[in-house]
């Protein structure tokens, strides 16, 4: 075993002493969250901005605000 005191038959990370589960981020790599967002930052496309995970159509930092709701966000809305 790996000493994470997770059984080596039910741990998803046999081999990763400081994990048993592989979460967001897979066996080998913390699941940090440095925006505090719920989105581990190895899958965060913006691991700086807390209210998002996904860039979506405006992009880091800035809302995807669609205030006509025509689907298609305000930041590129003509």
């Amino acid at each position: 075993g790996d000493g994470d005191g997770v059984a080596d038959c039910v741990d998803e990370c046999p081999d990763d002493p400081l994990k048993g589960e592989a979460g967001q981020c897979g066996c080998g790599f913390e699941d940090t969250d440095g925006d505090g967002d719920g989105v581990a930052d190895c899958v965060d496309e913006c691991p700086e901005d807390p209210n998002k995970g996904e860039a979506g159509q405006c992009g880091c930092g800035e809302p995807d605000t669609d205030t006509d709701g025509d689907g298609v966000a305000d930041c590129v809305d003509q």
